[in-house]
């Protein structure tokens, strides 16, 4: 099992899907930093800025002025936000890392779904390894990988933001390592869902057509339960996004423990779906 994790290793740096999920990771950081804001992909998570009194004080006699274009109403609007007291952009950063879940993706395409649509799966199975031990390997690797580039994504943000919008809209490093390992979790929980994606769909089109808005649609249907259908409002604080937010939020120890509860049922789920999938698939 060991081989076949390093030889995905291997695999990993020769990957186009492992370099283009990098750049986007890198795109994200990039451009939140350069504007001061968090971004979101898939449902908005609520800002800590829209409730900064340092904040909006200042930005009210912004609004107020008149004559400005986009680039010094923009230039001004970044100046406040990072003149913002009591505000931490990284920690709302991390409050939306929804975003990682679509670098992901690129680490499940390259190390699951491109076995399928090349064949090279059924080589693998050709010489004395099991379906166990192959499944098990490729859970372990994605996990590790996806844990590893959550840790490289916080950290980077936390030491970029401190260099070009400086020190006082950071976090500390302490609570960025709290923050970081107590989402952890859902990072393993998103590692697994779309690893067992992969086993179910197998090509790489087809996963795409999945994966993609799979949490778009997933969210839009929790929106529609939680309109049309009476559900006690507690529960949807347990929508994956939501939980990410919660966990970057120094949350009561009840919910932490409800929250990773709901994540282990998750893995425990995605992880036998796909399981059941790929032990009865035909390879060819």
């Amino acid at each position: 099992m060991i081989n076949l994790i390093r030889a995905d290793m291997y695999r990993m740096i020769r990957s186009k899907a492992f370099y283009i999920g990098i750049a986007f990771m890198l795109l994200i950081i990039g451009t939140s930093i350069y504007y001061v804001e968090t971004g979101a992909i898939g449902m908005s998570t609520y800002s800590d800025i829209e409730d900064n009194e340092s904040f909006l004080s200042q930005a009210d006699e912004l609004y107020k002025e008149e004559g400005l274009s986009d680039a010094e109403f923009m230039k001004k609007m970044r100046k406040i936000i990072r003149n913002s007291e009591g505000y931490n952009f990284d920690r709302d950063m991390y409050a939306h890392n929804m975003n990682l879940y679509y670098v992901f993706i690129c680490i499940a395409v390259f190390s699951i779904a491109s076995d399928f649509s090349d064949s090279t799966v059924k080589n693998t199975l050709s010489t004395a390894i099991s379906r166990r031990k192959y499944y098990v390997s490729k859970l372990i690797f994605n996990m590790l990988i996806c844990v590893l580039l959550t840790i490289i994504h916080n950290y980077l943000f936390h030491y970029l933001n401190i260099l070009v919008n400086g020190s006082k809209i950071s976090s500390d490093i302490a609570n960025v390592t709290k923050m970081t390992f107590m989402q952890l979790p859902v990072m393993l929980e998103f590692s697994v869902m779309l690893s067992g994606i992969a086993f179910v769909t197998k090509k790489i089109s087809v996963f795409n057509t999945v994966s993609i808005p799979f949490i778009v649609i997933l969210q839009n249907l929790i929106g529609l339960l939680q309109r049309f259908i009476y559900f006690p409002e507690k529960y949807f604080s347990y929508e994956l996004q939501t939980m990410i937010s919660k966990l970057a939020h120094e949350p009561s120890i009840h919910y932490v423990k409800n929250a990773y509860i709901v994540c282990g049922l998750l893995i425990a789920c995605f992880a036998a779906a796909g399981w059941l999938a790929f032990r009865r698939a035909e390879i060819k």
